[in-house]
């Protein structure tokens, strides 16, 4: 019985000593942990950041969007990756290839598109299968309809092929020449000419699982020779999938 108890009061004493210790270690660690807020005054051009600020280990940890929004950056925030974007000003950028104006997918590059704005959610895969300008362009749109007019003085006829599968859609999709814009490489965004597409055309209604091919007829400068192909734009013109019309 006496054994017991001091077995007993040696583990008590050992259990003791072992939890004074590791309090002390940790009052230690928590000693070394200094953290201070709003202690710096950050400015940027002279101006005040109104944001708070946390000062630790001699380190100043800011607000990513206010500072961004001071030196006139937008912030971009990818959820589907965990990532922030800092971007000029409009730029959408993420560096991914295909979903930025400044990054447009090169042909037969699919690109995969999860639209849900408003009234439409769809999702879908588009590639440019063929892109081609000029003479041999024109050619076939004049001989698409005899009622198709030449270019404009300083314009030339693009015509891109592109496949379009509808992945997912709760209703009928219907895809036309007007769901595809083209930009020039200086960020205007061109006219949909009033032409019959050569066959097959794009024009189509698609429902989940289908798939289609066709052309699509833009004008474009003559002297713009890296114009891009945009798809599934918002009304502000953010978001959407891009691809280089050029070779």
């Amino acid at each position: 019985m006496k054994k017991s108890i001091k077995n007993f009061i040696a583990g008590f004493l050992v259990a003791t000593i072992i939890m004074a210790f590791s309090s002390g270690i940790a009052a230690t660690a928590m000693q070394k942990i200094e953290v201070k807020l709003n202690t710096v005054k950050i400015k940027v051009n002279g101006k005040p950041v109104v944001a708070d600020n946390i000062l630790y280990k001699g380190t100043t940890y800011v607000p990513l969007r206010a500072i961004s929004t001071m030196l006139d950056k937008d912030v971009i925030w990818d959820g589907k990756t965990g990532t922030v974007h800092i971007n000029d000003k409009g730029s959408t950028n993420t560096g991914e290839i295909g979903y930025s104006i400044n990054n447009p997918a090169s042909i037969n590059t699919p690109l995969i598109i999860d639209y849900d704005f408003l009234l439409d959610k769809y999702k879908a895969k588009v590639t440019v299968t063929d892109i081609i300008r000029g003479e041999e362009a024109w050619k076939m749109v004049e001989n698409a309809n005899m009622f198709n007019e030449p270019p404009k003085d300083g314009y030339e006829y693009l015509l891109a092929k592109i496949k379009f599968e509808l992945i997912d859609a709760q209703n009928a999709y219907d895809l036309s020449q007007a769901s595809f814009k083209l930009v020039s490489e200086k960020g205007k965004v061109y006219d949909t000419p009033l032409i019959v597409a050569p066959d097959p055309s794009i024009d189509t209604s698609l429902y989940k699982g289908a798939s289609h091919e066709g052309w699509v007829a833009f004008q474009v400068e003559k002297t713009d020779l890296h114009p891009v192909i945009t798809f599934g734009r918002k009304y502000d013109g953010s978001g959407g999938i891009w691809f280089k019309a050029y070779k």
